[in-house]
C-alpha cells in the first residue's frame, strides 16, 4: 500500500508502483523520484509531489533564447506539435501558457489580434515583457483578473506534465477562455512505444521536472467541471524525445552532440510511428441554462 497518495486527476487514494528512484538524466539537478500509477484513473504521477519545484529549473534550456539553428529545427522538424494559427486568427487573442523563452509567441504574434504569455518565474516573465513587448504574467491570479473570459485560444505545449495542480490549472483555463474558445495541449505520452522501450532512460520522463503524465482521458474528465470538452485528439511527430533517449540509454545521461546527430533519423522514425507526443484540443461551451 502506498501511504498518503492522492491522484492529481481524480483524487483517488490507491496506487501501484510504476518506476522507483528515477534520476535526473537530463540536467543532473534534482533528486531521484518515484512514480506511481493511480488505481482508479491510470494517471502516472510522482509520489510524493514535491513542495518546491523551482530548484529543478536552474539554467533550464527551455528558458534560454534559442539559436537560429534551433529555431529552424523547431519550425520544420517539430511543426506538428505546435498549434498553428487558422484563417480567423487575425481577430483572436491567444495565451501561451508556459511560454518558455517566448519563441512561439514571437513567431505567431503577427497572426493574432493580441498574444499573452504565462511563465511562473517572475524574473523571466518580466524580462520577456520588456524585450518582446507582449505581456507575460508570472502570477495566475493577476492573469485571471486581467483576462477572464478573454482568450480565443490557449496553448499548453509540454506544460501540463510540469504542473503540481492539474485540477487548479484546468479550472484556470476554464476561467480564461471565452465560450467557443479552444485549449490546445501537447504532452509526452507515457504509454508510447518510446516510453516502454527506453524505460527510465526515456527522455520524456524527465524526472524530476515531469510531475505527472495526463492523457486525453484525464483532460476530458478534468474539463467537464469547467464546460470544456475534447473536440480533437491524436499524436504528433516530435523527434526530440527519441533523439535524446538513445544517448541517455547508452551513456546514462543526456548528450547534446549525440542528440544533434540523431535528430534527423529520429524525425524519420517519429514520422513513421508517432506516439511519443499526444495532442488534444478542448473547446469551451456555454454553460447550460437551468430550465
Amino acid at each position: 500500500m502506498i501511504v498518503s497518495f492522492q491522484c492529481l486527476a481524480c483524487g483517488g487514494h490507491d496506487a501501484t508502483p510504476y518506476r522507483a528512484a528515477c534520476r535526473d538524466l537530463y540536467l543532473g539537478l534534482g533528486p531521484a523520484v518515484d512514480y506511481v500509477t493511480c488505481a482508479q484513473c491510470d494517471l502516472v504521477q510522482q509520489h510524493p509531489i514535491p513542495a518546491d519545484v523551482a530548484p529543478f529549473y536552474a539554467d533550464y534550456p527551455v528558458h534560454q533564447r534559442r539559436s537560429l539553428l534551433q529555431r529552424l529545427a523547431r519550425r520544420w522538424l517539430q511543426r506538428e506539435v505546435y498549434h498553428q494559427p487558422g484563417p480567423a486568427s487575425g481577430g483572436e487573442t491567444l495565451l501561451d501558457f508556459g511560454c518558455g523563452d517566448g519563441v512561439y509567441l514571437r513567431e505567431v504574434r503577427a497572426r493574432y489580434k493580441a498574444v499573452v504569455g504565462y511563465e511562473p518565474g517572475a524574473a523571466l516573465a518580466a524580462a520577456l515583457t520588456k524585450a518582446d513587448g507582449f505581456p507575460v504574467y508570472s502570477d495566475t491570479e493577476a492573469l485571471a483578473a486581467a483576462w477572464s473570459r478573454c482568450f480565443d485560444v490557449i496553448t499548453a505545449h509540454y506544460v501540463m506534465e510540469h504542473v503540481t495542480d492539474l485540477r487548479g490549472t484546468m479550472a484556470l483555463f476554464g476561467r480564461l477562455l471565452k465560450p467557443g474558445g479552444r485549449l490546445y495541449i501537447a504532452v509526452p505520452n507515457i504509454r508510447s512505444w518510446e516510453a516502454r522501450w527506453f524505460g527510465r532512460n526515456w527522455h520524456g520522463l524527465d524526472a524530476p521536472r515531469h510531475i505527472s503524465f495526463p492523457s486525453v482521458r484525464h483532460a476530458a474528465s478534468l474539463g467537464k467541471e469547467h464546460d470544456l470538452s475534447v473536440t480533437a485528439s491524436g499524436y504528433a511527430t516530435f523527434p526530440n524525445t527519441l533523439a535524446a533517449s538513445v544517448p541517455t540509454a547508452l551513456l546514462g545521461r543526456y548528450h547534446g552532440l549525440m542528440f544533434n546527430a540523431l535528430i534527423l533519423p529520429a524525425w524519420l522514425v517519429a514520422t513513421l510511428a508517432p506516439s511519443g507526443t499526444e495532442i488534444f484540443t478542448l473547446t469551451k461551451h456555454a454553460p447550460e441554462r437551468a430550465v
